[in-house]
């Protein structure tokens, strides 16, 4: 080769690498700002909604690839209540939805699919939901595990009634987690509906409302208010946690309905005009500590086929006819340092045998 070859060469080489040397100052795209609803695809990157955005019949977001963040920016995402649909879909791993305003949008506000495991939501507002009649209307629907919520309100979001005798009406449910090992933080229930008919004796054409739904296992739920006919639920899960829950319900219903096993149940404050403030159901091994009940009817603790609970520190003041309940095969529990406080029942009344008499109940 000739010197002017080697001259060439050596020049094309330093152009090439002068090339890529400018090119790696190019900061890579880590963020895109969307102005409509879309689908979101590309993995790594985190989506920045700069307006509200709104959708006739149709899902708004769909995310469809792994490791994305849609950051609303406080922006609105308005449905028309049309079924089948949802303000925000994932079926991807680590997504995370923060920010957001979500309306009108009762099948769920957001569903995150079977495939959608360790998903983050903060700072989310679902509003202004409702059902068609027959029919349950849900926030957020979270069928995989591994998740983490923090800071979520919801308001207004109303299943759908109807007449029917075998299913009398559609359920109400805030946030339905059948998954294990996730945290749930700061959740506000507001004006929501229907409350939970626990007898189901009648048909009065409402159906039932769960606050959190779970049933899965090792779960924490903690920092929940809780206003207007809404009841928790955690199902038929193990070792999972509820603590610091202010509930106020002024409707039929349940405050806290716990089946579980092994849960721990701590900082529980329940007032309810028309039900039973707390009610555990096939719920064995429990621990159930530091909970203050007020109800103008039924009563404010209740145990249901329940064995070997340990119970402290309970304070259950009623105008029905059981403070404290224990009955139908609830053996083997153990209550202290209680009291329950009537002026027409009984603080505490037994339908069962093999319990631990409280160390401490008044009847006044």
């Amino acid at each position: 080769m000739s010197m002017r070859g080697v001259r060439n060469n050596k020049y094309y080489l330093v152009l090439i690498l002068t090339f890529i040397f400018f090119l790696s100052l190019i900061p890579a795209v880590h963020s895109l700002t969307i102005d409509s609803c879309q689908e979101l695809n590309n993995t790594g990157i985190t989506y920045v909604l700069n307006q509200s955005v709104s959708i006739a019949g149709s899902t708004c977001f769909n995310i469809t690839a792994a490791n994305i963040t849609l950051d609303c920016n406080r922006s609105y995402i308005v449905g028309d209540n049309s079924t089948d649909t949802y303000g925000i879909y994932s079926n991807q791993r680590n997504t995370t939805i923060k920010n957001c305003n979500i309306m009108g949008y009762p099948k769920s506000g957001i569903y995150l699919d079977v495939n959608s495991s360790n998903a983050t939501l903060t700072n989310i507002i679902i509003s202004n939901a409702s059902a068609s009649a027959c029919t349950s209307a849900y926030a957020i629907n979270a069928v995989a595990s591994n998740y983490n919520f923090s800071n979520l309100q919801f308001a207004n979001i109303h299943a759908g009634d109807c007449e029917d005798e075998v299913n009398p009406g559609g359920n109400f449910i805030a946030i339905n987690v059948p998954g294990n090992h996730s945290m749930f933080n700061n959740i506000t229930l507001n004006n929501n509906s229907h409350g939970l008919d626990l007898t189901e004796l009648v048909d009065d054409g409402n159906g039932r409302s769960y606050g959190v739904q779970i049933t899965g296992d090792y779960n924490q739920l903690k920092n929940v208010f809780s206003d207007e006919a809404v009841a928790y639920f955690t199902g038929d899960g193990t070792y999972n946690n509820i603590s610091n829950v202010n509930a106020n319900i002024f409707s039929q219903g349940v405050g806290i309905w716990i089946s579980n096993t092994h849960a721990t149940i701590n900082n529980i404050s329940v007032h309810n005009n028309f039900g039973f403030a707390i009610y555990l159901q096939n719920s064995n091994y429990d621990i159930v500590t530091n909970i203050t009940t007020e109800t103008d009817s039924l009563g404010g603790l209740a145990l249901h086929n329940s064995k070997y609970n340990n119970f402290s520190n309970i304070n259950a003041t009623c105008a029905g006819a059981w403070c404290i309940l224990i009955e139908w095969e609830s053996n083997y529990n153990n209550i202290t340092d209680s009291v329950g406080t009537t002026d027409n029942g009984y603080g505490i009344y037994i339908l069962t045998q093999e319990i631990i008499i409280p160390s401490r109940i008044v009847q006044e």
